[in-house]
């Protein structure tokens, strides 16, 4: 098994950073995508403490591919995503 972090698709999608988007993405040995949770700072280290491979993919705070858009989409702030909606 390995983790992935990473951006939400919605956050992706809306070039949105922030911890309250990243998510944390498992994959079995056969590079599976199995289940996705929401990151926390202590599931985080609960893996590392695991011996769990753990990719970080976030660079600039916000999802990479908000960095090849033009600059008028994207949107400096944060947004929370799931829940009760923007």
């Amino acid at each position: 098994m390995y983790c992935i972090v990473d951006y939400s698709d919605e956050a992706k999608r809306l070039c949105v950073g922030g911890t309250d988007n990243l998510r944390i993405y498992f994959y079995s040995d056969n590079h599976e995508l199995g289940e996705v949770r929401i990151y926390t700072e202590s599931l985080y280290k609960k893996l590392i403490e695991n011996q769990v491979n753990v990719v970080w993919r976030p660079k600039f705070g916000m999802p990479n591919e908000c960095m090849k858009e033009p600059k008028r989409k994207i949107l400096f702030g944060r947004v929370k995503m799931g829940g009760g909606g923007l």
